[in-house]
């Protein structure tokens, strides 16, 4: 299962997620999710990025502009 932290959605119209793999504990940046609840999903499709908190949260700000904390 994967947890939903945020989703944003570029100036191209590009929906992009951050979400929280729960049994490894590593974050993924996606393009897509299939939602078994509010804030959680069951599989994600077309990670862009993988790996710890502190690398995803890097490429995160490049997408966003900004670089906010989320655990």
């Amino acid at each position: 299962m994967f947890k939903v932290k945020q989703k944003i959605t570029t100036i191209c119209k590009q929906e992009l997620f951050l979400v929280r793999q729960q049994s490894t504990g590593q974050y993924i940046i996606c393009s897509q999710v299939c939602m078994a609840s509010d804030t959680e999903a069951s599989s994600i499709c077309n990670p862009r990025h993988k790996g710890s908190y502190n690398y995803i949260m890097k490429k995160w700000k490049e997408f966003t502009g900004k670089l906010e904390f989320i655990r």
